[in-house]
């Protein structure tokens, strides 16, 4: 026997042997109509989880930013290995390669980086911003419209993996750049790079206008938290 969902009222364009009309049992299709209605809440609360992933990921490179200062982004793993400039510019570069791909209407304004050259950590942050919130639209445009990703498989959820893994190696490079330069991290940023939860609470920090309108949890928790 095959189901076909018919509304209350709703006239049926036919009569099937072996079909059972829901619309005629009401109940029945008050409670469908319920339990569909709350699969795609689920489905559209998940895709903000996964679009918060995405932003807690990328203030975490901000967080490092942060803490090291431009005097560290000439350090490299070897002499002839990318610098910590380098490798910062090659996670933007990457990004802007999968956009102009996928969708290069969102590149407007948004350019490589010569990671060869020399920088300033602000110039990093800046091109992470922009390459980020490009890339976010793009999921959010993605899993709104099916979950595929132009260019890549199988899948916008794969995808977001795919960059972070990505983008989390390269980050152990520069740590491991940082240390062997002789200017390791502190402890507390080391830890503070896997803390996502204080990470997640740094999205308000972009609308407060002072430090007395910090979020009770951030105040003191982080001596790098600066106010943009």
């Amino acid at each position: 026997m095959s189901v076909v969902l018919v509304w209350p009222g709703e006239p049926r364009l036919d009569v099937r042997p072996g079909v059972w009309y829901i619309g005629e049992q009401p109940a029945i299709a008050a409670s469908l109509h319920s339990m569909l209605q709350g699969m795609e809440t689920m489905a559209d609360q998940l895709n903000e989880s996964l679009l918060e992933t995405w932003a807690i990921h990328n203030r975490i490179h901000h967080y490092l930013l942060e803490a090291i200062g431009d005097e560290a982004l000439a350090a490299s793993m070897s002499g002839r290995g990318r610098t910590v400039y380098g490798l910062f510019s090659h996670i933007h570069n990457v990004r802007v390669m999968w956009l102009k791909a996928s969708a290069p209407e969102l590149l407007d304004g948004i350019d490589t980086l010569d990671g060869k050259a020399t920088g300033t950590c602000p110039q990093l942050s800046s091109a992470l911003t922009a390459s980020g919130e490009a890339v976010a639209i793009l999921l959010r445009q993605s899993l709104a419209a099916g979950g595929r990703i132009k260019g890549f498989k199988p899948h916008a959820v794969a995808f977001l993996g795919y960059l972070i893994s990505h983008e989390s190696h390269h980050r152990g490079q520069i740590e491991w750049a940082l240390r062997l330069a002789n200017k390791p991290l502190s402890d507390k940023v080391s830890y503070g790079l896997w803390e996502w939860g204080t990470r997640s609470l740094m999205k308000n920090v972009e609308f407060c206008a002072s430090r007395e309108q910090l979020p009770k949890e951030l105040i003191g928790s982080s001596s790098n938290l600066s106010i943009r």
